[in-house]
């Protein structure tokens, strides 16, 4: 091979940078895609989250959600941007591998390849009986997850996996003496239908500070 045409293939493998005008473009798709999105989520109340799928989980996957839910952040405009099921099953891993401080072998830097190994491990558990049943808004197709995933802002990826990344928080249940404990209602037994009301109470809560 010559040196002119080493040269020429060096030259075709160097991306040519895109224009303003083209990056206002995909900024403007993105934004109208994303806008699309959230229309779909609007008139859905707790984000599709319903007591009759939640009472479908047994007791340690609404546990887990219940944990998981005071120890990952997920943002209302994410919130918009997932299924029923695709949120509980955030929730439900963080709570699990969190709770044992495995969450640092999970965790990716990739926020992408974080929601693969989420949905991988909260799909394991008693959730896979409400994935079939849940209200979806958006395409379940494989990969449309996570092509809704790619359009957020990077500031609420961030967000995510900062919160993910971040100390695990127990219940008094798990750690009595520790101040800085968060109440569990099932720290004197356990009953489904106190954390199936816990958790509904708790997207209410989300709701009411996002739509107001």
């Amino acid at each position: 091979m010559t040196q002119e045409l080493k040269q020429l293939e060096l030259f075709d493998q160097v991306e040519t940078p895109i224009s303003e005008e083209e990056a206002m473009q995909e900024r403007t798709i993105d934004g109208e895609l994303r806008r699309g999105i959230q229309e779909k989520s609007i008139e859905r109340e707790n984000w599709g989250i319903r007591d009759v799928d939640l009472n479908k989980l047994d007791y340690r996957g609404l546990e887990s959600i219940f944990y998981g839910m005071k120890n990952l952040e997920i943002s209302p405009l994410m919130l918009d941007f997932l299924n029923p099921d695709e949120i509980l099953a955030k929730y439900l891993a963080a709570g699990t591998v969190k709770r044992y401080n495995q969450h640092t072998h999970v965790a990716e830097s990739n926020f992408l390849e974080l929601i693969r190994e989420l949905d991988r491990i909260g799909y394991r558990s008693s959730l896979r009986g409400v994935r079939a049943h849940a209200l979806k808004v958006h395409p379940n197709e494989p990969g449309k997850q996570l092509e809704r995933m790619n359009l957020l802002p990077e500031e609420t990826k961030s967000t995510f996996l900062e919160s993910f990344l971040a100390p695990y928080k127990p219940s008094i249940k798990e750690d009595p003496g520790n101040p800085d404990a968060y109440y569990d209602p099932n720290v004197d037994g356990e009953s489904k239908r106190v954390y199936v009301q816990a958790i509904l109470s708790r997207f209410h809560t989300i709701s009411e500070k996002h739509r107001h």
